[in-house]
């Protein structure tokens, strides 16, 4: 299944809310310590199998719907995931509900190879490369997952983007949020595959980069607006007839700035 269309969702209604619990429990709790999963990709020659590990900290799985989002909305995100699973059998990726944290696999990655001799201080040159390296593998996760989910929902709200920011042009200091939403004017937009049969055409969390003055140009043009008269009124257009995301894209939707 390939990225098929984008959305973004402005003024989170309400009734999200409600599905809060729903939200929460969908959360998976990692079992295993980040420094004994890193062992375990780490060969006799004290090299890191980045490939074999990004499959592990970032894997790619089966979803219906990307969400795109800031940090600082996670609870947002879980309650639009658990919205979608309750009101439409549709299963949402959010990041934190499958990764595990980019950070605490740069720290640990850091505290086995960056340190000086010292043992107190990092290595500023080592730490930029394993930044490098961990976010690469970060930035492959996120394109892979959005080529594999059918829809994207990004989270327009003022943690994501700036003040001046409006539904088709703005700014955003966070540089993932920044990738994903070029992503959806990069990534192939195919026909929809389901079952087998292709349909007409129709954290972990990375931190947002809050304590670095940069911003990113986003053109939002692409995804169509879903505010809350636009959800409800999806909720209640679909009959459990047919695919949930096939009456959304059948809705009359603006693209323009609101």
């Amino acid at each position: 299944m390939d990225m098929f269309k984008g959305f973004q969702v402005v003024s989170l209604p309400a009734f999200f809310d409600g599905y809060q619990l729903q939200g929460q429990a969908l959360k998976i709790v990692q079992q295993d310590s980040v420094e004994r999963a890193l062992e375990g990709f780490i060969g006799p020659d004290q090299v890191i199998y980045a490939e074999a590990l990004g499959k592990e900290w970032f894997p790619v799985i089966e979803a219906d719907v990307f969400i795109s989002h800031s940090h600082t909305d996670e609870v947002q995100a879980l309650n639009l995931a658990a919205w979608l699973k309750s009101e439409f059998g549709l299963k949402a990726f959010v990041d934190s509900l499958v990764w595990k944290s980019a950070d605490k696999l740069l720290k640990a990655i850091d505290d086995k190879y960056c340190l000086n001799d010292d043992k107190k201080y990092y290595n500023y040159s080592l730490r930029n490369l394993s930044t490098s390296h961990v976010h690469v593998m970060l930035a492959m996760g996120i394109a892979k997952m959005m080529d594999r989910s059918e829809a994207v929902f990004f989270l327009n709200t003022p943690n994501s983007m700036t003040a001046e920011s409006t539904t088709k042009k703005g700014e955003t200091s966070s540089p993932w949020i920044f990738a994903e939403m070029a992503l959806t004017h990069l990534l192939r937009r195919s026909p929809r595959i389901r079952d087998g049969m292709a349909l007409e055409s129709a954290e972990v969390k990375a931190m947002d980069s809050a304590t670095v003055p940069v911003v990113h140009g986003l053109d939002l043009s692409k995804l169509s607006v879903l505010d809350q008269d636009g959800l409800a009124l999806w909720r209640s257009e679909w009959r459990e007839e047919g695919h949930p995301l096939d009456v959304l894209y059948r809705m009359n939707l603006p693209h323009r700035s609101l």
